[in-house]
């Protein structure tokens, strides 16, 4: 079905666009509005999460190999029990592709173009995803390897140009509201970017495997939650806990601050690019997987028969997932925890430990039926 196949580093650079996606603007906010001005201790200790829930799905890809995450559900739980899962998890890669063209599309028409109507730039967007689907993965990946460095300058330049802003004593008094806040936000830090990564499940396969995959993935892993570390904090020493919470695009406010000299200033274009860059890949990744998980469950021999009515499909929902930002931001974040962290953790973990059983369960029981036969 997929013809075109991917390097390891291509497969790494598109984890860590993934990875950082959406977040890049959202993550401070979202952290902060649960621990305060400890948010940079569970942006920190999130670092260990994101690097054990990608282990998580590492070992969920060991369950064969070859197939991706419809196939292996197919195989692994049964045809009946199979379909019930595969379609839990393509409803799940529709919705987040549907929220991540909403969210795009509401920072466009918020900060930059604001004059636009929703719908305009929402289907420039989706025509975009649907000539990267045309294209194919081979070519999204050389794309991604493409736009990474031009990120990494941008957040750098940011990063870079704060430091004279930072002012530690927003950072005080350290466990203020005690253990339980700090807790909850790595818990809501770690799923929301991690657990998401569970549309690579659909990607492996296409993959070129290389013995040191398993040991950049999580390299990879580990950087984006050190970059979500730096921002948070820079955001906690730049803007105070308050003014971070309750930023919804931190980093575009943030950037907004720079002014060297009056002549280095207004930046922010640099961190709309860069975010959108970030989530946009990430929304046709989970677009890909919707698109490659419909057509192997309906057994199709071709793909390119659903990129159009799934295009259509997602431009509804984009508008009719939430009312606005804000309610998706302060309503949707908890219930989405969760949903996260069944299709990123909790599924992965009951198919491979169903994998393994039905293994032993043929090992131990095959060899005795052969002797009765006999």
């Amino acid at each position: 079905m997929e013809k075109g196949r991917i390097g390891a580093r291509q497969l790494v650079v598109l984890i860590f666009l993934c990875g950082i996606g959406d977040m890049f603007q959202l993550y401070p906010s979202i952290v902060a509005a649960i621990a305060d001005q400890d948010a940079w201790i569970s942006a920190l200790l999130g670092i260990i999460g994101g690097v054990a829930v990608t282990a998580v799905l590492l070992i969920a890809s060991r369950v064969a190999p070859d197939l991706s995450l419809i196939e292996k559900c197919m195989s692994v739980f049964g045809y009946g029990p199979g379909v019930i899962v595969s379609i839990w998890y393509l409803f799940y890669f529709l919705i987040v592709c549907s929220y991540l063209v909403r969210e795009m599309g509401d920072f466009m028409t918020t900060q930059i173009f604001m004059s636009t109507p929703l719908p305009v730039v929402h289907l420039l967007i989706i025509l975009l995803m649907l000539w990267a689907m045309k294209a194919g993965l081979e070519s999204i990946g050389r794309s991604s390897e493409i736009v990474l460095p031009f990120f990494l300058v941008a957040a750098g330049i940011l990063i870079v140009c704060l430091l004279p802003k930072l002012q530690f004593h927003y950072l005080k008094p350290v466990g203020e509201h005690g253990i339980g806040p700090i807790l909850q936000a790595m818990a809501t830090g770690v799923l929301f970017p991690f657990g998401e990564l569970s549309a690579f499940l659909m990607v492996l396969p296409y993959v070129n495997r290389q013995p040191h995959l398993v040991k950049e993935v999580l390299t990879v892993s580990f950087a984006v939650g050190l970059i979500f570390t730096i921002i948070t904090t820079v955001s906690l020493c730049v803007l105070g806990s308050d003014l971070t919470a309750y930023s919804t695009y931190t980093m575009y406010i943030l950037a907004q601050k720079i002014n060297i000299g009056n002549f280095f200033q207004r930046i922010e274009a640099l961190m709309a690019i860069s975010y959108l860059i970030t989530t946009f890949f990430k929304a046709t990744v989970f677009f890909y997987a919707f698109i490659i998980g419909m057509a192997q469950l309906l057994r199709l021999k071709q793909k390119n028969v659903l990129i159009l009515p799934s295009g259509f499909l997602i431009f509804g929902l984009a508008v009719l997932i939430a009312p606005d930002v804000t309610y998706y931001l302060k309503t949707l974040v908890t219930p989405w925890m969760f949903w996260d962290l069944t299709n990123g953790v909790v599924l992965p973990l009951i198919l491979w430990a169903v994998f393994i059983a039905k293994r032993k369960w043929r090992n131990v029981y095959t060899p005795q039926e052969k002797n009765e036969g006999g």
